[in-house]
C-alpha cells in the first residue's frame, strides 16, 4: 500500500508593511467621521429618543407576556395585562 503525497504549501508572498494611508490622515478621517456622526445624532434626537425609550420598554416587558403565555394565559389577555403594566409603570415614572 502506498502513502498518498501531501501537497506542499505554497510559498508565502511578501506583504508590504507600510499602511495604506498615513496614520495622521487616518486620525483626521476618524475625527471627521465622529463629528459627522455626532451632528447627525444631534439633528435626529427627536427621533432617537422615543425609539430608544420604546425599545427599552419592549425589552423590559416582553418577558412578562412570554411568562403569562407559558402559564396558559390566552394571548389577548397576556398582551392586555402587559399593556396595563406598561401604562402603570410609565405613569409612575411620569408622576415622579
Amino acid at each position: 500500500m502506498t502513502v498518498p503525497e501531501v501537497p506542499s504549501r505554497p510559498e508565502r508572498v511578501a506583504v508590504p508593511t507600510r499602511p495604506a494611508i498615513p496614520p495622521t490622515l487616518a486620525t483626521l478621517l476618524g475625527v471627521a467621521a465622529m463629528f459627522v456622526i455626532l451632528m447627525g445624532v444631534r439633528d435626529l434626537q427627536s427621533i432617537i429618543g422615543p425609539v430608544t425609550l420604546a425599545a427599552i420598554v419592549v425589552i423590559t416587558f416582553f418577558p412578562m407576556s412570554t411568562w403569562l403565555r407559558a402559564r396558559g394565559c390566552p394571548g389577548w389577555l397576556a398582551i392586555g395585562v402587559t399593556l396595563v403594566a406598561m401604562f402603570l409603570a410609565l405613569s409612575a415614572i411620569a408622576a415622579s
